[in-house]
């Protein structure tokens, strides 16, 4: 029997990323499913000329206002020829996702994934974090394309606790009986545990952080009660990877060293997926200072991770058995010690954070909704 036709609706769909749409269309491939990408910025990865084992829509014609995309023409068309058993409309807010909604047929599953919060990493006021989007349009607009959608959905998948609070309070009647509550997805062909990956111990043990170093960012702050915790603790080693490249990325490194403890303070520049996996195999604990995919990678290769006990991120870990939280930059040296002293089975946490394979689950999501 002919695997289920299954559409990814997303504005954008960037192959060169680890986004959700880009891990959904591979792992729905690898799964078997006859897959096509409805999106209207779409950009090519490497290697990406020939075929993919999914297919793209590209849509040509629509209003743009910032990230926002209206009038979408030709998504009837595009339904139509295909025919999807199944939808998953990411990311609806940005238009496009749900723009797909009333041309879908009546037999269609939808399945809206979420992964709204109340906060962005944007700058303003001269704070870090502020509150995303525009209130008036959210009300006005995106809070009655959001009740379409729970209205409609077969499932609904919010990413985290707090995003589920956030859709409660636009329709929480939709809710009732159709949410199922899942994480950011990992690709497992670029992030998994493999214990052959770990180089000869030279007596010092590693705790990594990834992520995408920019001045806007304040590493500083956040790097230095690790680095202080360093100096406490001869033992371990900080690496850091994600300076930006040339000049930006030397300054910036020069404003993060520390002489002070030599080599068992690294900074890196941008890396692949490949080396990323294989620092993570590499380190025994992460440490994670805002929201973002990096933390689920580095939790499916059996990494401990340190999080902050922030609402985007309440559904990671259980304390002691994958990680801690921290509740505070002050908190950090205390956890970090905590987190020391603990004997943790990286095969183990391996096998408990093996529900944020993509592949594992997106079977969850689609044996919810009866496709087979």
């Amino acid at each position: 029997m002919a695997k289920a036709r299954i559409l990814i609706g997303s504005a954008s769909f960037d192959e060169r990323s680890n986004y959700q749409e880009v891990v959904f269309a591979k792992a729905l491939t690898r799964l078997g499913y006859d897959v096509l990408v409805v999106s209207a910025i779409v950009k090519s990865g490497p290697g990406e000329t020939g075929p993919r084992g999914y297919r793209i829509a590209k849509v040509e014609k629509y209003i743009r206002i910032r990230d926002t995309f209206f009038a979408c023409r030709g998504l009837d068309r595009i339904v139509a020829d295909f025919k999807p058993d199944a939808a998953f409309l990411l990311a609806p807010n940005h238009g496009l996702p749900y723009a797909l909604l009333e041309h879908l047929p009546a037999a269609c599953k939808v399945v809206p994934y979420f992964g709204d919060l109340r906060e962005s990493h944007v700058i303003k006021g001269g704070k870090w974090l502020s509150r995303r989007g525009n209130p008036v349009i959210k009300r006005f607009l995106k809070d009655r394309w959001y009740r379409a959608l729970l209205h409609r959905a077969d499932l609904i998948v919010p990413c985290t606790n707090e995003t589920q609070r956030i859709l409660e309070e636009v329709d929480a009647e939709s809710l009732r009986g159709k949410v199922l509550m899942r994480s950011l997805a990992v690709d497992p062909s670029d992030f998994f545990y493999d214990p052959s990956l770990r180089s000869p111990n030279d007596g010092l043990r590693t705790i990594i952080t990834v992520t995408r170093i920019d001045p806007l960012k304040p590493v500083k702050e956040w790097t230095a009660p690790v680095l202080a915790w360093l100096r406490q603790n001869p033992g371990w080693r900080y690496v850091l990877g994600g300076l930006p490249p040339g000049t930006e990325g030397a300054r910036l490194k020069a404003e993060l060293e520390a002489p002070d403890l030599g080599d068992r303070f690294r900074l890196l520049g941008r890396l692949t997926a490949e080396e990323i996996n294989r620092l993570y195999n590499n380190a025994d604990l992460a440490i994670w200072f805002l929201a973002a995919i990096g933390i689920q990678q580095s939790m499916i290769t059996g990494l401990p991770v340190l999080l902050p006990a922030h609402n985007a991120l309440d559904h990671l870990v259980n304390p002691g058995v994958n990680g801690l939280y921290y509740s505070s930059s002050g908190d950090i040296p205390s956890r970090l010690s905590e987190a020391a002293a603990i004997s943790w089975d990286r095969a183990a946490v391996a096998k408990r954070n093996e529900g944020l394979s993509a592949n594992v689950l997106l079977k969850s999501v689609l044996d919810r909704i009866g496709i087979p």
